[in-house]
């Protein structure tokens, strides 16, 4: 059973254009994320999943590959990208994870994959509920579950976002095999995703400045698990 971990990427973010390549400890936000994605336990295959533009080239030559190699698909139907490399590296399970995320934690991914092989699952995810950080977002599920959608007849949100019609219609009416990852305290405050200039800026000063815990590079979930009851005092929830 083939692994893929697949990460999308897009210079054209609404709210935040080209958030991918800004730095942070002087490493680009899509650096982190790559960087991460390769500690994952259990994959054969990284791909980086950007859009055919006249971005794509300087996406590539501003960032380190190392394991993933680069698969080019539409910028807007990201369903269609995502079903294009799973298919040109034969993945049988797919691990969906956003550029977005540079602080995506390679252990919460590396035990949902061992979760999702030890109960034959379908699909699991750990933001639905949500208990982790914005930012920590993990989808796992049987490649084959995309490529059954009706691709051309979805809604260009659903195809955007690559899972709604997947979640919210195919895994009941199918009756999919699912399971999902939670934290065992709410941690939904704390943003650590970069969706906007607010929270580049945020992450900035929590892993920047002198008072900062550690460099992004030194933090995971256990950082936080580490505080205890005091996590609040080095990761406070509200914009700095």
């Amino acid at each position: 059973m083939k692994v893929a971990v697949i990460v999308q990427a897009r210079m054209t973010s609404k709210r935040l254009p080209g958030k991918i390549l800004e730095l942070i400890n002087g490493k680009a936000v899509l650096q982190h994320c790559l960087d991460r994605c390769q500690n994952i336990k259990g994959v054969d295959s990284w791909v980086l999943a950007i859009p055919n533009d006249e971005n794509a080239d300087r996406i590539k030559d501003n960032i380190s590959l190392g394991k993933f190699t680069v698969s080019l698909g539409s910028e807007k139907d990201v369903l269609h990208r995502y079903i294009k490399s799973q298919k040109e590296v034969d993945a049988d399970l797919t691990i969906r994870i956003t550029a977005d995320c540079p602080v995506i934690d390679p252990q919460i991914c590396s035990e949902m994959l061992t979760l999702f092989k030890a109960n034959n699952l379908d699909y699991i995810a750990n933001g639905d509920p949500r208990t982790f950080p914005h930012g920590f977002d993990c989808e796992i599920f049987k490649s084959e579950l995309l490529e059954k959608l009706p691709v051309d007849s979805l809604n260009e949100y659903s195809r955007e976002h690559v899972t709604p019609n997947l979640k919210f219609q195919n895994l009941v009416k199918f009756n999919y095999s699912t399971s999902e990852l939670n934290a065992d305290y709410d941690y939904s405050s704390l943003r650590l995703v970069v969706d906007t200039y607010t929270d580049l800026s945020r992450l900035r000063t929590y892993f920047e400045s002198s008072k900062s815990l550690c460099r992004l590079d030194e933090f995971s979930f256990q950082t936080l698990l580490s505080l205890n009851d005091e996590w609040q005092s080095y990761f406070p929830s509200t914009p700095l």
